[in-house]
């Protein structure tokens, strides 16, 4: 931690200084009474709220003045932080430290540093720098030893502090809980008093708003009074409307079928002729020979993908005998081939004996019955293997042949299946024949009866219209009402908006009604508000508005400081865990009388070694901790301080 700067207004000395820092060393001269130990006095003051050598805080204050102001920047090697006092207040910019209390339990935890320490060990007193100065080594060596002999009683010193600050922050923040729920009492209070306003004003406007609905409600009743006639004409009207539009609806489409009926007429002629036809298409023959037509196109279409177009029944049949013929000619080749595959195999059985014999054999030639030599068996040898291999490739020939034949057996045994279909193509043809005048009689009457399709599909609507026409005209012969029916249709489609618009004014006009009579209850609430003042209210309400904005911010910065606090809390509740059970640590080695007997023998040789020069020191450290830690009295030991 390092002080980058100080200023000070108004404390002792100093009408107003800005004194800043610099890394290293910094030393401050002067005359006597200057205002050198004023600085040391501000910074112990402004970090602890304690002087050093003053014992009220008014005594710090300038003669002539009111306050002073110490304000003092530094660095904690992450960012600069400001801790300003007065005589009776306090500021820091350090996030989360809003008390003194705080901001002594921060310095502790992270620097190690309380006022007893700044002042007995960080800070020499005026007069003191000499004696420190001329220490020989061997004074400093034992003042080492002196003071780590002390650190038993520095860490009861720490826990004494932590405990008093523990307390002290327990108390703050059980006096900030206790602010806040009054606090929180007050908000309620103002929340309940700001719903009260705005149910005032509420009930004001609902007032002013009935009197603008009982003037509404007079405009509309007249309105209503002055349409009435039209309207309830409309009401007797509209109960026959429906019937009306159905019977416009019976006139119009009885008279456009009257019309369309009259038009048929004129295709009753022929309507007449196309029934000859369809009374033709039922009989028995025609329809036998529409069949055999039909099913001799769709025959003919598949001979002639696979056989070609051919005219004449006998001429599918001669294809026919010829394949039959082709297959007769296949199956003769093919037994021939495989007798001859026979013969080769029982060749190339006999050439393969005679090989083997000839490797054994001697004397005469068992082809020639020569006498055998070995040139004859060289040439028969040669002569027979040959043979062999002629009749191999004869015999691969011949089962290529075979494979050709059996490939095109196939294809005949394919084509003589539709040997049925032919048959019956041909018994559809004769049978056609037979008939083929009748069929060309047929064919000619169709194109003949064909021109009165149209009409016999026109005039077959005849039935329906005239069934239609009759229910049309039921239904004019029910309108037995005094009105005209055209008469009702058009001044209802011509009121109906009117109508809407005048429904409507009675249902608002009813809604008025309700909220009218809700005046008199108003009223009477009102009473119970006479003291508010209406047209003061909106400011009323605004400024209980700014109270409870204020209190809600108060309320969540202290919410904000507690949590803070208790944060701080538990972790010197953790320090002082730490701390004590170091301390017990220490005690299981040494009880209090060895702690004495070292104390006392440290203190002997220091006074041997430097009586003078120590003695403002030892009188310090001896009258401190054994105050401090009730060990034993000091004035026990028997030691003579000469001057």
């Amino acid at each position: 931690m390092k002080i980058k700067s100080i200023e000070l207004k108004n404390f002792l000395v100093h009408e107003y200084s800005l004194i800043n820092f610099v890394d290293g060393i910094n030393i401050i001269t002067g005359q006597n009474g200057s205002g050198k130990s004023s600085i040391i006095e501000a910074i112990c003051f402004c970090l602890f709220g304690k002087p050093i050598y003053h014992n009220k805080k008014e005594d710090l204050i300038r003669y002539g003045q009111r306050d002073f102001l110490v304000k003092m920047i530094m660095n904690n090697n992450q960012r600069d932080f400001i801790i300003e006092r007065r005589s009776s207040t306090f500021s820091t910019n350090l996030y989360g430290i809003n008390s003194p209390n705080l901001l002594k339990a921060y310095l502790l935890k992270n620097f190690n540093i309380n006022y007893r320490r700044y002042i007995s060990t960080l800070l020499i007193k005026q007069k003191s720098i000499d004696e420190f100065i001329n220490v020989n080594k061997r004074i400093i060596k034992e003042y080492e030893g002196y003071i780590k002999g002390f650190d038993y009683f520095k860490k009861k010193n720490d826990l004494e502090e932590i405990e008093k600050t523990i307390s002290q922050i327990e108390f703050e923040n059980n006096q900030k809980i206790k602010t806040k729920e009054n606090l929180e009492k007050t908000l309620n209070e103002l929340k309940n008093n700001k719903k009260l306003l705005e149910d005032v004003k509420e009930l004001y406007r609902k007032l002013k708003d009935i009197e603008n609905y009982e003037k509404k409600y007079k405009e509309i009743g007249e309105e209503l009074e002055k349409d009435r006639e039209t309207f309830e004409k409309y009401e007797k009207y509209k109960e026959i409307y429906k019937k009306a539009i159905e019977t416009k609806s019976a006139y119009e489409n009885f008279i456009k079928i009257k019309s369309e009926l009259e038009t048929i007429e004129k295709h009753k002629e022929g309507y007449e002729k196309y029934q000859e036809y369809l009374n033709c298409l039922n009989d028995k023959k025609t329809k036998e020979l529409e069949i055999i037509v039909k099913r001799g196109k769709e025959i003919k279409k598949l001979l002639i993908s696979e056989f070609g177009n051919l005219n004449e029944c006998s001429d599918y049949i001669n294809i026919l005998n010829q394949i039959k013929q082709k297959k007769q000619e296949l199956l003769e080749r093919k037994q021939k081939i495989i007798q001859r595959i026979g013969e080769i195999d029982n060749q190339i059985s006999q050439n393969q004996k005679i090989l083997k014999e000839l490797e054994n054999i001697y004397g005469n030639c068992p082809i020639c019955k020569r006498p055998l030599d070995e040139n004859h068996r060289k040439i028969v040898i040669e002569s027979a293997k040959a043979e062999i291999n002629n009749l191999i490739l004869e015999k691969q020939k011949a089962k290529q042949e075979l494979e050709s034949i059996d490939k095109e057996l196939l294809e005949t045994e394919r084509k003589l299946k539709f040997e049925p279909t032919i048959e019956e193509f041909c018994t559809l043809k004769e049978i056609f024949e037979k008939n083929k005048l009748h069929w060309n009689k047929w064919e000619k009457e169709i194109k003949n009866y064909k021109i009165y399709e149209e009409d016999y599909k026109i005039y077959s609507q005849k039935v329906a219209l005239e069934k239609r026409k009759v229910e049309y005209e039921n239904k004019i012969k029910e309108w037995n009402y005094n009105y005209n029916f055209q008469e009702i249709i058009s001044f209802v489609e011509e009121n109906r908006k009117f109508y809407e618009n005048y429904l409507s004014k009675l249902n608002f006009k009813k809604q008025l009604e309700i909220e009218i009579n809700k005046k008199n209850e108003i009223l009477l609430k009102l009473e119970n508000y006479k003291n508010v003042n209406f047209e003061k209210i909106d400011i009323e309400i605004k400024q209980v508005e700014k109270e409870i904005e204020r209190i809600s911010n108060e309320i969540g910065k202290l919410e904000g400081e507690i949590k803070t606090n208790e944060k701080m809390i538990n972790e010197l509740k953790i320090r002082k865990e730490d701390i004590k059970k170091e301390l017990n640590e220490y005690e299981k080695k040494k009880n209090q009388k060895e702690i004495y007997e070292e104390l006392n023998n440290r203190l002997i040789n220091l006074i041997t070694f430097e009586r003078k020069r120590s003695y403002e020191n030892l009188k310090f450290y001896v009258q401190y901790y054994f105050d401090k830690f009730n060990l034993l009295d000091y004035k026990s030991i028997e030691i003579e301080f000469s001057e």
